[in-house]
C-alpha cells in the first residue's frame, strides 16, 4: 500500500493512509505507525543536505518564470512576451540567443502578427512554430498551458476536453479554453486579454471561432512532433539517425543527474555496446510517447514487482508494449539497461530509471531540477528512499 510520510526537524511526524486519508500528529514518533527503518531512512536522508541561502529557495520555486523571462525577446507595456521561435529556443537550448533588451512592441504589432496569419489549413504539417517564427507573441499562461501539452498523455486531454465542453457539442469556445489552460497550466496567473498567436491559430482572429477536439488533438500531436523534430535534427545536423550516445545525452539534458553520473553511465554504455544500429526519427518519437505514459509503465511494473519478477529485457518490452501499445526498438531497450543496470545483473534500477525518466518528460521543469536542499531536500530524500523501496 503506497503511504506518504511527512517529519519535520523537531520530530513531529505525520503518516497518511492512501485509504483512509487519516493522518496522525504528534511530538513523538508514533512508531506503531511507522515503517521499523524509518529512523534509519530519516537519518541517510539527513546526512545528504545542509541548508539553502534565500536566493536558492526562490530560484527553485520561480524556475518556470525564470525561464520565460530569460528567453523573452518582446514586451508589451512592461509584461515580457515570448515568440514562437522563443518558446522553441527555450525547450531545445541551454541559453537564449544573444540580443540587447526586448523589442517593445504594441497592440497595432500584435493586431498585424494576428492578421498575417495563415489559415491552420494552410499550415505545413509540424512547422507552425517555425514558420511563424519572431511574427507572433506567446504570454506566460499561454507558455504554461503548451509545456503542459508536452507532458500528458492523449486521454488527460479528451478528459479535461470534455469536461470543458459545457455544451456537450464536441467544441470549446475561447472562454472554455481559458479554463482549459488554467486547469492544465497549475496556474493563477491571470491572462493579460491580448490576441495571442495561439488563441488567433486555434480561434480565429475575433476569437469567435470554436475548437472541435480533433482539431485540438491535432494542434497538440503536431507540436510536439515539431518540437521533437527541432531537438533531433539539431543532435543528427540532419542527418537520418543519431547514435545511441547522443541518445543518452538527449535523455540527461533535462534531468538534475550530476555531471560525473552522467559520465560514469555514458562511459558504461560505450565500453559495453556492441553495435551501433543509431535512433532514428520515428523511434525517438515513440520513445517520447512512451514518457508521456510513463506513470502507465509504473503501474506495469509494479504487477511484475507483486509477480516476484525483475525487470529484465524481456520484462521491460512487455511492459512498454501494454503501455503504449508498440514495442522500442531492440538496440534503444539496450542503450537504457546500459545506462540503468549499474551492477550488470540484467536487471534496471527501477527506481533512478522512473525518477530520471520523470525528470526527462518534464524537459527540465521539475523544480528540484536546481537541486533540493535543507529541510525540503531531507523530506524529499526521505519520500524518495520510501518509494524506492515500495518499487523495488
Amino acid at each position: 500500500m503506497l503511504t506518504k510520510y511527512f517529519v519535520n526537524a523537531f520530530g513531529f511526524a505525520s503518516y497518511r493512509i492512501a485509504s483512509s486519508t487519516r493522518y496522525v500528529f504528534n511530538r513523538k514518533l508514533y512508531t506503531k505507525y511507522l515503517p521499523k527503518n524509518f529512523v534509519g531512512l530519516a537519518v541517510t536522508a539527513a546526512t545528504a543536505f545542509t541548508f539553502p541561502q534565500e536566493d536558492q529557495k526562490s530560484e527553485i520555486s520561480a524556475m518556470p518564470e525564470n525561464k520565460f523571462l530569460q528567453f523573452a525577446s518582446l514586451e508589451y507595456c512592461g509584461i515580457p512576451l515570448l515568440t514562437p521561435r522563443d518558446f522553441l529556443d527555450l525547450l531545445t537550448q541551454e541559453n537564449p540567443r544573444p540580443r540587447i533588451g526586448r523589442r517593445s512592441i504594441s497592440l497595432d504589432d500584435i493586431s498585424v502578427f494576428s492578421k498575417s496569419l495563415p489559415k491552420k489549413r494552410n499550415f505545413p504539417k509540424n512547422q507552425f512554430f517555425r514558420k511563424v517564427h519572431t511574427q507572433g507573441v506567446i504570454d506566460y499562461t499561454d507558455y504554461l498551458f503548451l509545456v503542459s501539452l508536452l507532458t500528458q498523455p492523449k486521454s488527460s486531454f479528451e478528459i479535461a476536453f470534455k469536461l470543458f465542453d459545457r455544451n456537450s457539442n464536441g467544441s470549446i469556445d475561447i472562454n472554455e479554453m481559458e479554463l482549459l489552460k488554467r486547469a492544465f497550466a497549475s496556474s493563477n496567473t491571470q491572462s493579460l486579454n491580448l490576441n495571442t498567436t495561439i488563441k488567433s491559430y486555434l480561434f480565429g482572429q475575433k476569437l469567435n471561432d470554436s475548437l472541435s477536439y480533433p482539431d485540438f488533438c491535432e494542434f497538440i500531436e503536431s507540436m510536439q512532433n515539431e518540437i521533437l523534430e527541432v531537438e533531433f535534427f539539431e543532435v543528427s545536423k540532419g542527418a537520418p539517425s543519431i547514435s545511441e550516445v547522443e541518445f543518452a545525452h538527449l535523455i540527461f539534458k533535462s534531468t538534475n543527474l550530476k555531471k560525473d553520473e552522467q559520465d560514469a553511465m555514458i562511459h558504461n554504455l560505450m565500453t559495453k555496446l556492441n553495435s551501433c544500429r543509431g535512433i532514428y526519427l520515428e523511434d525517438f518519437r515513440n520513445f517520447s510517447i512512451f514518457l508521456n505514459h510513463l506513470s502507465d509503465f509504473v503501474v506495469a511494473i509494479k504487477i511484475f514487482s507483486y509477480a516476484g519478477k525483475g525487470l529484465g529485457r524481456e520484462e521491460f518490452s512487455r511492459a512498454v508494449k501494454a503501455t503504449i501499445g508498440y514495442n522500442l526498438p531492440l538496440n534503444m531497450i539496450e542503450t537504457l539497461f546500459l545506462l540503468f543496470d549499474k551492477n550488470g545483473d540484467g536487471r534496471l534500477s527501477k527506481s533512478e530509471f522512473v525518477g530520471i525518466m520523470k525528470d526527462a518528460r518534464q524537459r527540465g521543469f521539475r523544480y528540484h531540477r536546481f537541486g533540493y536542499e535543507g529541510w525540503n531536500g531531507f523530506k524529499h530524500c526521505l519520500r524518495q528512499r520510501i518509494r524506492s523501496q515500495h518499487l523495488n
